[in-house]
C-alpha cells in the first residue's frame, strides 16, 4: 500500500442510505491489475478505520479515460506539477500496455 499523497473523495449513494468520505494524507492506497481489470483498494487507520475497494473491467476503465479526456477540453487547465505526474503515469501505462 502506497501512502495518499493528495486526497481522494467518495460518495455512493443509494436508496436509504448515503455514503460520503475522503481519504486523506493518513491514508493509503493499492492499484493492481486483476484479471480483467483493476482493482483500486483505499484504508483509512485509526480510530476510523475504512476501507474501499473498486474493481473496474478493462473496457470500463478505458471508457472513463476517454470521458475524462473528452472533458478536459472544456475544463480550465491541470497545474503544471499534476499534468507532469498524470503524463508520467500514462506514459508508464502505455509502456506496459506494449
Amino acid at each position: 500500500m502506497r501512502p495518499i499523497e493528495d486526497k481522494v473523495e467518495l460518495s455512493i449513494d443509494f436508496p436509504e442510505k448515503f455514503y460520503r468520505g475522503a481519504f486523506e494524507q493518513e491514508s493509503r492506497y493499492d492499484a493492481t491489475a486483476e484479471g480483467d481489470g483493476l482493482l483500486m483498494r483505499f484504508e483509512r487507520g485509526g480510530d476510523e478505520k475504512r476501507s474501499v475497494s473498486l474493481h473496474l473491467h478493462h473496457y470500463v476503465l478505458a471508457g472513463l479515460l476517454m470521458a475524462w479526456a473528452d472533458s478536459l477540453k472544456s475544463a480550465p487547465p491541470i497545474d503544471k506539477p499534476h499534468a507532469a505526474e498524470l503524463k508520467t503515469a500514462l506514459k508508464a501505462v502505455e509502456k506496459r500496455l506494449g
